[in-house]
């Protein structure tokens, strides 16, 4: 058809120009296989949405990575690639590499990846459509979708062709990594059916999660935010995983079940190099026994390299009392031979809430170190006991706790140069003859017993009295004394006195003459008499460490 635009404006056109347009019409509708009638004045309508129904598509002819393309039915043919232009078509063949595609007999030209890279084998297959988009700068068609994406889509990892597929972070100095280890570095309890719901038992859900961990790579298991129940005892971790919550008041795993077991917890790790972190662990109403989180090494395995952090290990507590032995049980006794016992395990911002034997119980540690958290009463139970021992074979070593409150007791055997540091220590100091070099600091509320070993008990505590006091004249090689009300002052504590006046050659010394009293005594060992004149005479009394 010619061009008619310099006709439209004050010019006539002839019979034959004005019949080309009619007759580019009439193609149109008939291109499309419509018989004209003059009863339906519709007709380009119809014609021009065939054309767009029938789309991009093409039927292949061609074979595997050679792909041939015509045009469905009575589609016109594109007559040049151009830039954007969009294909689709359902490869004859699956390809098994590099891959080419000719387009309505336009040429020859390369299909790749979405990446810009050639076509892994598996790309292309006869069971999904392909889209693909021509790029003409580059002169060559590349992936908008194909089965291969789907798959990726589908997370359908065992496909082999999942490993070849890479993809880049958005990041300064990221690399190209396979799509199929970004898929497997963090996998999911909701993957294998787990829903935290606080009413679905996740048992099943765990462990089959749990094993896909082991299997991976990266070896990480998140449990999102939510209440997961756990209807049944899940498998024990016995390899080294990281469990991963989304923050302890937000991803809640609830025991449901009676555990025989005394040291038995719901989470158990018998492995090294276990990692829990950013979740809570609970024991449901009525259910009894067991521990929230246990580890354990065995005579050939120990379990050491842990880190628990940010965790909180909970009874229900309640009216009911206690339902757990233990919140926190690590016992490293088992592992005789070198290196002996659980060694060099992190805990770190932990808070474990009642049980009827301890709320934490450290058996065989060495080189353990216990930063921030506490142990707490629950509700109306007892709870709050720290457990650091061993037996004769394996001691607890080197065990390092610093947390801000032990709501019952503390309790030592069988261990050695260990430090416990809280600010208040609620229940009693209990020690057997088998603890050595080791030192509880804290202000204590209970009986302390005096059978350490080289061991000690320190609290700064320190009481205070003052009195105005005139010494009058002290003769020659004479002393006066006064006495200053300190309450809780008792035989035995350490006493420091000053007089504000200063001593001239005077000496000044005080101890505790009777419960809640203290002596000061000025002694002139000068030749001749001395007055220091009124002032206030002041003492600090320090308790002893034990």
């Amino acid at each position: 058809m010619q061009d008619l635009n310099d006709k439209i404006t004050g010019n006539t056109l002839t019979a034959s120009e004005w019949n080309q347009v009619p007759s580019e019409i009439q193609n149109v509708i008939e291109g499309l296989g419509i018989a004209l009638s003059g009863a339906d004045l519709n007709q380009l309508g119809k014609a021009i949405a065939g054309y767009v129904a029938n789309g991009t598509f093409y039927t292949d002819s061609g074979a595997a990575n050679t792909y041939v393309l015509t045009q469905i039915g009575l589609k016109k043919a594109a007559p040049a690639y151009t830039d954007g232009m969009k294909v689709t078509f359902l490869p004859g063949a699956a390809n098994t590499g590099a891959s080419t595609v000719n387009v309505a007999t336009l040429g020859v030209k390369s299909i790749l990846n979405a990446t810009g890279d050639s076509l892994p084998a598996g790309s292309l297959t006869t069971t999904a459509p392909v889209t693909m988009q021509y790029n003409a700068a580059a002169g060559h068609f590349r992936l908008i979708r194909s089965s291969f994406m789907e798959t990726v889509l589908d997370a359908a990892t065992s496909n082999a062709a999942l490993t070849t597929l890479t993809a880049t972070r958005a990041e300064t100095g990221a690399i190209a990594v396979p799509v199929i280890t970004m898929l497997r570095r963090h996998i999911s309890i909701e993957d294998f059916g787990g829903v935290g719901d606080g009413a679905t038992d996740n048992t099943a859900a765990f462990n089959s999660a749990l094993a896909a961990a082991v299997a991976s790579t990266h070896r990480r298991l998140i449990i999102p935010a939510g209440s997961w129940l756990f209807n049944s005892k899940p498998n024990d971790i016995a390899a080294p995983v990281m469990l991963l919550g989304e923050g302890m008041s937000n991803t809640i795993l609830v025991r449901n079940y009676t555990e025989a077991t005394s040291t038995k917890g719901l989470i158990k790790i018998i492995c090294s190099a276990g990692h829990v972190r950013d979740l809570a662990i609970i024991a449901a109403s009525g259910t009894t026994g067991g521990a929230c989180l246990s580890a354990a090494s065995t005579a050939a395995i120990d379990a050491s390299g842990l880190t628990l952090e940010n965790i909180w290990l909970s009874t229900y507590g309640g009216a009911s009392g206690n339902n757990l032995e233990y919140g926190l049980y690590i016992d490293g006794t088992a592992k005789t031979s070198a290196p002996a016992g659980a060694r060099t395990n992190f805990i770190k911002n932990a808070h474990v809430f009642g049980a009827n034997q301890a709320n934490a119980a450290l058996l065989g540690c060495v080189g353990l170190v216990w930063e921030g958290g506490g142990l707490y009463q629950a509700g109306s139970t007892t709870g709050g006991t720290l457990y650091i021992g061993g037996d004769a074979t394996v001691k607890s070593s080197y065990v390092n706790v610093h947390v801000s409150n032990i709501g019952g007791k503390v309790q030592l055997s069988n261990c050695e140069y260990c430090r416990v540091v809280s600010p208040s220590i609620t229940g009693d100091i209990e020690n057997a003859d088998t603890c050595t070099y080791s030192t509880v600091h804290g202000k204590t509320f209970g009986t302390n017993q005096n059978n350490w070993v080289s061991s000690g008990l320190t609290w700064p505590e320190i009481l205070v009295g003052v009195v105005s006091f005139a010494t009058g004249a002290i003769a020659a090689g004479g002393y006066v004394s006064t006495t200053i009300a300190v309450p809780g002052a008792a035989a035995g504590d350490f006493v420091e006195v000053s007089f504000v006046n200063g001593l001239a050659n005077c000496t000044l010394t005080g101890y505790v003459s009777a419960a809640d009293t203290v002596t000061a005594v000025f002694t002139n060992p000068t030749a001749g008499a001395l007055n220091l004149g009124t002032s206030n005479l002041r003492c600090r009394v320090t308790k002893p460490a034990m």
